[in-house]
């Protein structure tokens, strides 16, 4: 009866070391999905012209500077010098602690972005009246003129992704790193060799808020919404149906812009309140 007792005893003590372990075990995983939100809620600001990103400097709430990030955008990307005006942007920047993304469009010709290509020690850009996906090739041309004139970015914009990405692409994109934020312009969910990735899953005024993909859902913290048309009344609503994903995406640009101002040069007045 002795030794029944004392097995008895043993397999509670055990028990209850398990049920204490389940319970650490839970908090923990409330912590690191707490802190995971956390890290969510950064700022994306296009900067197709200097001024917004001195403006945005100007103006970011004090001790927020971490969580804006300026994307920079010269000439549909790095252009094929140094602009003196966005390399004073990437200094002041960088000193005030504010990350950088530096845009890339996938596509060349026609309507978009011209090509980057080698000459010599310098660039020159290659325009083609025909539309077409860069190569591999042209991409890693254009990531190496952006590093030499601004230094390396925290993140890569990656604009114009196709619903299917080749396999050479695929690869070439997979080893670029720190981070990758990609606009398909569509409901998308990355390959494997991208899975990390951070992916604009809406940028259209009208298509916004919608619902989600299973792969948006499952992925929350590595969606990036773009906000257009915002007023005081639309403000909050936004607010709360982008919380905990990776960036708010924040420009004045939209349909209806009236004639006579550009949204290039042009900070969006709701710009303060999208810090959490």
């Amino acid at each position: 009866m002795k030794s029944e007792l004392e097995s008895l005893e043993r397999r509670i003590r055990f028990c209850g070391h398990g049920a204490m372990v389940c319970v650490i075990i839970a908090a923990i995983l409330v912590v690191l999905c707490m802190a995971r939100a956390a890290r969510a809620q950064d700022v994306l600001l296009p900067c197709y012209e200097p001024v917004v990103g001195q403006l945005a400097l100007a103006q970011v709430p004090k001790g927020k500077e971490s969580r804006l990030w300026l994307l920079l955008n010269v000439n549909s990307g790095p252009s094929v010098k140094r602009d003196k005006a966005y390399g004073a942007l990437v200094s002041s920047a960088r000193q005030r602690g504010v990350k950088l993304a530096f845009y890339i469009e996938l596509m060349g010709g026609g309507d978009y972005s011209p090509v980057i290509v080698k000459n010599g020690d310098a660039w020159k850009l290659i325009t083609s009246p025909v539309a077409r996906l860069k190569s591999a090739l042209e991409l890693k041309t254009e990531r190496d003129a952006w590093r030499v004139m601004y230094e390396a970015p925290g993140a890569w914009f990656i604009d114009d992704v196709p619903g299917k990405l080749s396999p050479e692409l695929i690869n070439e994109l997979s080893g670029w790193g720190p981070r990758l934020i990609l606009n398909p312009g569509c409901s998308w969910s990355p390959p494997p060799l991208l899975v990390s990735a951070v992916v604009v899953i809406s940028e259209q005024a009208k298509a916004w808020p919608r619902t989600l993909s299973s792969w948006e859902a499952a992925h929350r913290d590595q969606c990036a919404v773009m906000g257009l048309s915002l007023n005081s009344q639309s403000l909050p609503a936004f607010m709360a149906s982008t919380r905990g994903m990776a960036f708010r995406y924040a420009s004045p640009l939209d349909d209806q812009w009236r004639a006579g101002k550009s949204a290039y040069t042009t900070l969006p007045s709701y710009f303060t309140q999208l810090f959490p």
